[in-house]
């Protein structure tokens, strides 16, 4: 770090970090974390991880009323998994033609049914990078103080998989056994050895556990922020002051450097040749081909976020504030995978041909063929077809909040002070997950379709696509009439995501109280009542269970109810005491005793909160065969709420039976069959149990000769040792539902830490 001052007027600073970290590994041959050659010294990691931060901060004081300030960052967060330690795969005697082929030094994934398996292939390349650069000026001109300035920011992933890029290999018992079928005879396991199957070199064929070899292509993905701020804080008078600002900013979108991604999928395109003559429409569309964007969404050229408060002084000990603004939020953008993104051509698996009876490809040569290398966006819109496809919603926006407030404070005597609050915040444009994603499946049934019931729906009719789709399940003479209904029959699910059709309702009244340390004592009363309304499906919760998917990707109207995150009330306090013994105390005792029981602070913090709201869903999704990617249960007229004390409704294996310990009722809900549930997203009037907690602090000040001070501090963080729980199990149909059987937080923790200083 290096501070230089040139003048009175100007100065600049730096700092330069490298930071550096390796997580040892086990040898492929040596299973866990737990063998003697964990630490090896040659350089074999699990995890290599190498930080580089470069910061300079230069002010500059052109006048007595003007600071300009200049800021560059740059970060560089290499984080290579490698998994497992490095390791030739040509040395264990495959073919010239497969070892070529292969991206990664890494020793095969090995696995063998009824025994452990070997290596752990599943290694990535990720170099996280960001720069940025901004300036500001801040200037007083009268009564006000202007602030301005601009900011410039550039974030992105270098990237390669090599998940499966040294071979997985999968060995079964079905070529060694006397009755070689999936499931033996009348549901037997078959007799086979999977081990005698590795020796013979006869990888598995079985269609669920094809022995693969991966082939990728690097990327950088990366996008642009652009921002520029104008702000006014104005002392209209002694008593009140107005302050008001403007941001305009502009963020380019997820991009990638070669344009490694679709960025739309285009429901009316016609996909060419027999697809398109057969009827098909709707396709994937990559970045950079004629008439494409090179990013993902529908970002605004600018996007404006006003903002105004104010302050004002009814009198020496009563205070108003009051606030209004649009925040543009920030994208969450989710990991990019070979699907998620639609760039599905530029990670290419080969997977092995073997008859599922009789091994025809040995492990010496496993891909005679060749293995396929990335095949990038040749295909065109006929990327995917007769497989399930991802995509990024093109018309996703730029998500918003408006945030408003109003609070007035009153001192009282004694140091006390009271206070009333009101928070608001209205969302647009959101995430349909919240912090995750909620993907919605564009190639469901519509709901009319479910009128013809699942047996018709079940039927086989000819198929339009028969002999166009090879190598996949679609390539058949007949299909399901449920497949022939769908939007776009050539596809199986079609995944949209980071959909910006999100919205939430936020509303809090807050009151305060406040004694400041006076007397001995002192501390602070909260009380919050709060509303949160989203229709934020995808919104994870790791107190209260949720399913994660919409019940119709078609109508997302009933999925705006009370939000999983919603705790109407929360009451915190938190006391400070001073023992009121000791030198200058109301009990000042001398000697021993002085010294003993003097110099104590006590203080706590108390909370009590509400329980989540809790979601329902249907264990087995009877509308499956229609493409819903899940479904709710009708409600009925009984109470889902249980009876009895908090303790008595959790679970525990030895209950009495009389008293089995469930939170929720079963009979408040049944299965809706072929058909959407009536139930809503979430239940606000039964939550998952209360979290409360008590801390406790007892600090002593130990005064010594000279300079030198001592400290003790005693924390006991959960002294009452409260169980905090996490929500029941909300899967209709499941044989837990209703029941909690499992902690969340920590049990009582109790720490001792003493501190000199001289």
């Amino acid at each position: 770090k290096v501070d230089h001052r040139f003048s009175d007027s100007v100065s600049l600073s730096g700092f330069y970090l490298y930071n550096t970290t390796d997580e040892p590994c086990a040898n492929y041959l040596e299973p866990g974390l737990g063998g003697p050659n964990r630490f090896v010294d040659n350089g074999d990691y699990i995890l290599r991880r190498r930080v580089q931060i470069l910061a300079l901060n230069n002010t500059w004081i052109p006048s007595s009323n003007t600071v300009l300030t200049f800021r560059y960052g740059r970060t560089v967060f290499r984080d290579d998994n490698t998994l497992s330690i490095d390791f030739d795969p040509s040395t264990l005697g495959f073919s010239s033609a497969f070892s070529s082929a292969i991206q990664t030094k890494k020793f095969p994934s090995v696995s063998i049914t009824d025994y452990y398996g070997l290596g752990a292939i599943d290694p990535a390349d990720n170099n996280w990078y960001s720069w940025s650069a901004n300036g500001a000026m801040s200037k007083l001109v009268g009564r006000h103080t202007f602030k301005m300035g601009v900011d410039y920011r550039i974030m992105g992933l270098e990237a390669q998989s090599f998940s499966g890029g040294a071979g997985v290999f999968n060995f079964d018992r079905r070529y060694t056994s006397q009755v070689p079928t999936s499931n033996g005879v009348n549901g037997a396991t078959p007799s086979g050895n999977a081990l005698a199957a590795l020796l013979l070199g006869a990888p598995s064929g079985d269609p669920g556990n094809q022995s693969r070899i991966l082939v990728s292509s690097p990327a950088n993905y990366f996008t642009r922020y652009y921002g520029a701020y104008l702000q006014d804080d104005f002392r209209v008078s002694a008593r009140f002051t107005v302050n008001a600002g403007l941001r305009i900013e502009h963020e380019d979108g997820l991009r990638e450097e070669d344009n490694h991604f679709a960025v739309k999928f285009d429901r009316t395109l016609n996909p060419g040749g027999s697809l398109g003559a057969a009827g098909a429409r709707g396709g994937l569309v990559y970045a950079g081909t004629p008439g494409a964007a090179t990013q993902q969404g529908n970002q605004p050229a600018a996007k404006f976020s006003p903002r105004v408060g104010f302050v004002y002084s009814a009198s020496p000990k009563t205070v108003l504030r009051g606030g209004y603004g649009i925040y543009q939020a920030p994208w969450n953008y989710q990991g990019i995978g070979s699907a998620n993104y639609g760039n599905v051509g530029y990670s290419q698996n080969t997977f092995i041909s073997q008859d599922v009876f009789r091994p025809t490809t040995s492990l010496t040569n496993p891909f005679p063929a060749g293995v396929n290398q990335p095949r990038g966006n040749t295909l065109g819109a006929l990327e995917g077809v007769g497989s399930q496809i991802e995509f990024i919603d093109q018309d996703k926006g730029a998500p918003y909040v408006q945030q408003y407030s109003l609070d007035i404070n009153r001192e009282l005597r004694g140091g006390i002070a009271v206070g009333f609050e009101y928070n608001g915040a209205t969302g647009r444009n959101l995430g349909l997950g919240g912090s995750n994603d909620g993907a919605l499946n564009i190639n469901q049934l519509t709901t009319a379709n479910l009128a013809l019931g699942a047996a018709a729906l079940a039927q086989q009719v000819p198929n339009p696509f028969a002999g166009l789709l090879p190598g996949t399940s679609l390539n058949v003479a007949t299909i399901s009439r449920a497949q022939s209904l769908r939007p776009y029959p050539q596809f199986q699910n079609i995944i949209m995501r980071q959909t910006t059709e999100g919205k939430n309702q936020y509303h809090a009244a807050i009151l305060k109280f406040e004694k400041r340390m006076r007397n001995g004592w002192g501390g602070r009363l909260n009380y919050t009542y709060s509303r949160l309304n989203d229709n934020q499906f995808g919104e994870g919760n790791a107190y209260s269970a949720t399913n994660g998917n919409a019940a119709n990707a078609y109508d997302l109207g009933p999925e705006y109810s009370i939000g999983l995150l919603d705790v109407p009330h929360k009451l915190v306090f938190s006391p400070t005491i001073e023992l009121p013994f000791g030198e200058g105390k109301r009990w000042a005792q001398t000697g021993a005793a002085a010294y003993i029981l003097g110099d104590w602070t006590i203080s706590s913090i108390v909370a009590f909160e509400s329980g989540f709201p809790i979601s329902i869903s249907q264990n087995s999704n009877g509308l499956t065969s229609a493409f819903f990617l899940m479904q709710r249960p009708n409600s009925t007229s009984t109470d889902p709420a249980t009876s009895g004390e908090r303790e008595d409704r959790l679970y525990w294996a030895g209950a009495n039976p009389s008293n089995p310990g469930v939170w929720l009722n079963s009979a408040a809900f049944s299965d809706p069959g072929f058909a959407l549930g009536n139930n809503p997203r979430t239940l606000g009037n039964i939550r998952t149990p209360h979290r409360n907690n008590w801390d406790f602090v007892a600090v002593k000040d130990l005064r010594l000769m000279g300079r030198a001070q001592a400290q003790i501090k005693f924390e006991v963080l959960n002294i009452t040792n409260t169980v905090k729980t996490v929500g029941p199990t909300t899967a209709v149909g499941n044989a837990s539902f209703g029941r909690i059987t499992a902690q969340r937080g920590f049990m009582r923790l109790t720490q001792l830490m003493f501190r000199l200083s001289f």
